[in-house]
């Protein structure tokens, strides 16, 4: 079936106005695109593209409709004439639009590049920010070429040296803060620099620095920003204000010396009022009786008392400067290895003779290897002072407890002999005196203070310690660590009771 030809002229107009229609619609569409992404290329591509595909179309649309125009009011001759240039202008858009077509992948290519150039022109504005932030937010930092330029600054430098930018940047590091023309070499002011750039390590010193508000002291640290082939371009340096942390050490280190100086001399008077009275006691007895012969008719056997007390004061004398001497570990100890057990046996037998009948002993040993060394007279003088306070502390009688083992205590391996009364204990505000010279709760004439100091200093110059709990009316426990021998036996003995 064969359309009427009117309809197929009114099919062929109707189709170009609406060919006309929308790639005017398209030109429209990509404008605006465009506008609202200007940076875009493909977009302006694509809005060129559009112009030429309107252009193209609408040459051709306008084409049929001229041509069909001339036909219906027969002027065919005419249409015949003007052909040739709708022709023309048919294929200059065509080879506009090919053109624009073949240049699209070095277009879409160039656009990647752009935007990936854009991308990471936005990465880096985002990391300079980063940085940017990190770098104000620390103390006062500069960061510093090899020839000591300051290259950059953040703000926390500039308010504490109440500096502008300007007057920072390209100055050198040692203008700035010591108001130097040389570089900081002093013993007191070593500047670490150069080392940071030659060995890639951080470093720190302490310096003095001036600033606004007076005199500073700062611990710089050094970093070295070190670049992808390891190369070392600058240094940052991070100033940490120290003077309150120093100034406050200063104190405590002075009000420390002040302490100590007053524990010193009330311990130097306690010690020269013990030696100047046990000395006078001595003088006394020995001045008195040597008054007494010269005042008495000679009598040998009053005369020889007297000449065994004086001689009698001189032991007494001669055992306080002995004790004083042990006191201050200038003895000279005979160490040598022996087993403990065995030396306990003899001094239980000694302790044990000289106890009253009211007061018993039990001795309870390990059976591990307790052999130690050291000085078996001093050590027998150590138990034997311990065993004798605690007989005094036990008037109306008790137990006397002797214990030796092996322990750990502080990850190190110790022989320990605890030595525990059922006495009158001791008052909680003397037990931190009673290793001090001279001090005792004894009546006077009882005791000389020094048998406790010279326990502690025999135990600590074995390289021991030894420690008090007491309390009141309940007895007391003094415990002697020594060191143990290496060897490999555990601590698990059983312990024997004698």
């Amino acid at each position: 079936m064969i359309l009427p030809l009117f309809i197929s002229y009114i099919i062929e107009i109707l189709a170009s106005i609406l060919v006309i229609i929308l790639t005017l619609y398209a030109v429209i569409g990509t404008l605006k695109i465009k506008s609202q992404h200007p940076e875009v290329v493909f977009y302006r591509y694509l809005y060129y593209q559009s112009i030429a595909l309107f252009v193209f179309a609408s040459g051709r649309a306008v084409g049929h409709l001229v041509k069909r125009f001339l036909i219906l009011t027969d002027n065919s001759a005419l249409w015949e004439m003007l052909s040739p240039f709708s022709g023309a202008i048919n294929t200059l858009t065509f080879i506009i639009f090919a053109g624009l077509a073949l240049m699209y992948p070095n277009i879409r290519d160039m656009n990647r590049q752009i935007y990936d150039l854009e991308s990471a022109t936005k990465r880096y504005q985002q990391l300079y920010h980063y940085k940017t932030v990190i770098f104000d937010s620390l103390f006062p930092a500069l960061v510093i070429a090899k020839d000591y330029t300051v290259v950059d600054v953040n703000e926390p430098f500039l308010r504490t040296f109440q500096k502008p930018r300007g007057d920072v940047i390209k100055k050198k590091c040692y203008e700035l803060t010591h108001h130097s023309n040389i570089p900081c070499k002093e013993t007191a002011h070593i500047c670490p620099l150069q080392d940071v750039f030659v060995s890639g390590e951080n470093a720190a010193v302490i310096h003095n620095h001036t600033t606004p508000s007076g005199e500073r002291i700062y611990e710089l640290n050094f970093s070295p920003v070190i670049n992808e082939d390891g190369i070392v371009t600058s240094v940052i340096e991070v100033y940490r204000d120290i003077t309150r942390d120093v100034m406050a050490e200063q104190e405590k280190e002075r009000l420390r010396k002040q302490f100590f100086q007053a524990q010193k001399s009330a311990a130097l008077k306690t010690l020269v009022g013990g030696i100047a009275h046990e000395f006078n006691n001595i003088l006394a007895g020995i001045q008195g009786n040597a008054e007494l012969l010269l005042l008495t008719p000679y009598e040998p056997e009053k005369s020889k008392e007297r000449i065994k007390k004086i001689l009698l004061s001189t032991e007494k004398a001669a055992e306080l400067v002995y004790k004083m001497l042990r006191y201050q570990h200038t003895m000279v100890l005979n160490k040598k290895r022996f087993n403990l057990t065995e030396f306990m046996e003899d001094i239980i037998k000694i302790v044990h003779s000289s106890l009253p009948e009211n007061i018993s002993i039990k001795y309870l040993y390990s059976e591990e290897d307790l052999t130690l060394e050291g000085d078996p007279s001093a050590l027998t003088e150590t138990i034997l002072n311990i065993c004798q306070n605690a007989r005094d502390a036990m008037p109306d009688g008790g137990v006397l407890t002797i214990i030796t083992k092996r322990v750990i205590y502080e990850n190190k391996r110790w022989i320990v002999i605890e030595i525990i009364d059922t006495g009158v204990g001791i008052k909680s505000k003397d037990l931190e005196r009673i290793f001090d010279p001279f001090f005792t709760t004894k009546k006077v004439g009882e005791g000389t203070g020094m048998g406790l100091s010279v326990v502690k200093g025999i135990v600590e110059a074995h390289d021991g310690m030894v420690m008090v709990e007491s309390k009141e009316g309940e007895g007391s426990k003094f415990t002697i660590y020594l060191p143990a021998l290496p060897h490999s036996l555990t601590d698990t003995g059983q312990m024997v009771s004698s």
